[in-house]
């Protein structure tokens, strides 16, 4: 432990060292290209230029090499904690994105009767996150609410198809079998 914090001021007061002496070579530099001269040519601001940023792209450079084992770590942990935050808000993300293939598909809206996986039901409100349906019983033949809610995490859209059944909603079919004894014609 004492070992590291020593070799931390070592870094640091070397990094202090490098600053200050490409500083002072930079204000040399551009002491030497100004000159005497009250007004600066064009040469002289483009070499002064050249100067300047050549100087700061050089301390830029080492204070990188003299520090970039801590960099690299930094960095490691700072990755480690974005894919830790995308590890956890996956769930929110499924929710929003189905909420806008949801709306850019226009695949139902509310009022209408809709089948997602096994639930089927009428939906009764839907945002950012979920949407709401009132359960109706169709898998037993019926077309009864059964009193229930089910709220779907919009993450559903992409892991199962959605069936718009408003057809059903507004017919029904009856199957009817008339069974007659013998011939009968039916214009008389």
């Amino acid at each position: 432990m004492m070992a590291v914090d020593f070799l931390m001021v070592h870094k640091f007061l070397f990094t202090l060292l490098i600053i200050l002496f490409i500083t002072i070579i930079r204000r040399l530099v551009l002491a030497k290209i100004r000159g005497e001269e009250l007004f600066l040519t064009e040469e002289q601001r483009k070499w002064m230029s050249r100067t300047k940023n050549g100087a700061f792209s050089i301390i830029v450079l080492l204070i990188f090499l003299l520090w970039k084992s801590e960099i690299s770590e930094f960095a490691l942990s700072v990755t480690a904690i974005a894919i830790a935050i995308v590890v956890a808000s996956k769930e929110i993300i499924l929710c929003v994105t189905g909420s806008i293939q949801r709306a850019s598909s226009r695949s139902f809206r509310i009022g209408d009767w809709i089948e997602i996986g096994k639930l089927c039901g009428e939906v009764i409100d839907h945002n950012l996150m979920a949407t709401v349906i009132q359960e109706i019983d169709l898998h037993h033949g019926q077309y009864n609410y059964t009193g229930k809610t089910a709220t779907l995490p919009n993450s559903m859209f992409f892991t199962y198809a959605v069936k718009n059944l408003n057809f059903m909603k507004r017919y029904v079919y009856h199957e009817f079998s008339i069974v007659v004894k013998d011939f009968v014609n039916i214009y008389q």
